[in-house]
């Protein structure tokens, strides 16, 4: 299926974008270029041309928006496709309407630890999509796999994904997104379902049959962040660089080689966990 563009929001993607019970990622990008996929499960529709969600928890995503204000909603709805749009971080606000919304929710209302306290706003632009999920190959591919353990072969130096993060990234029933940075800058966050870790430095993945599959965009040197999100609810984060395609068993398998580790879940979202952070 041909991936449309739309000035306005569809009705699919909008009825995705109210529901709390579809995932929706986060795509920012740093002013060096940087990506950064993380979970913005609070991500709402106010209106066709307006999405609002809480900040809490998304202090590199806050940073990046504040920085250059780029960002992409990536949402998975029904009949297995997801939705990208884009659009423009317009401001933070800590009253009104927005965030009298949040407060009425049972996620935000009485909780101290998860109360809605700031409201971002961002401008719809374009809307992209249906991406269909592959989720039937993701199954059959993932089911081939061979497990791999952080103290494997395979890696190149000091392991990226230590044990804890390289399971999550093997689980055949989580979230994971790969997010780059397009040609015009737009950052773009997209679901990967058989992204996998093929040693504790290295992730891989199917590359799409369809040239117009936003993943066929990848060149190798790009910068990829990839996120992993479980129903623990438990989610990591992690980048380097995409190194090409390889031909495995007669697919074409993308690459990604690790550089870095974050967690991005409570209690400590945003740490980095490789390179150790200083004390």
């Amino acid at each position: 299926m041909p991936l449309a563009r739309f000035d306005r929001l569809p009705r699919p993607a909008q009825k995705a974008l109210r529901g709390d019970a579809f995932p929706k990622f986060a795509a920012t990008k740093s002013n060096e270029g940087i990506p950064n996929v993380v979970p913005l499960l609070s991500t709402s529709l106010a209106d066709e041309n307006t999405l609002i969600f809480v900040r809490m928890m998304i202090w590199k995503t806050a940073r990046n928006l504040l920085a250059n204000g780029r960002i992409t909603i990536n949402v998975i709805g029904p009949g297995l496709y997801s939705w990208i749009v884009v659009g423009e971080f317009a401001e933070f606000v800590r009253q009104g309407p927005y965030l009298d919304y949040f407060n009425r929710k049972a996620m935000f209302r009485y909780n101290a630890y998860t109360g809605a306290g700031e409201v971002g706003v961002i401008r719809v632009r374009e809307a992209r999509g249906p991406v269909p999920l592959g989720l039937a190959a993701a199954m059959f591919y993932n089911l081939l796999r061979e497990p791999v353990r952080a103290d494997g072969p395979g890696g190149h130096g000091p392991a990226v994904m230590p044990g804890p993060v390289l399971e999550k990234f093997n689980r055949r029933l989580a979230l994971k997104h790969l997010g780059f940075v397009e040609e015009d800058g737009t950052p773009v966050a997209v679901p990967c379902l058989d992204l996998h870790a093929r040693s504790a430095n290295d992730l891989a993945f199917v590359m799409p049959r369809n040239d117009d599959h936003p993943l066929s965009q990848l060149r190798p040197g790009m910068k990829v962040a990839g996120s992993v999100f479980t129903l623990a609810p438990v989610a990591y984060q992690v980048k380097g660089v995409f190194t090409g395609e390889e031909d495995q068993s007669g697919r074409r398998q993308g690459v990604i080689h690790l550089q870095e580790s974050y967690t991005a879940a409570p209690p400590v979202p945003g740490r980095r966990i490789f390179p150790p952070e200083l004390s």
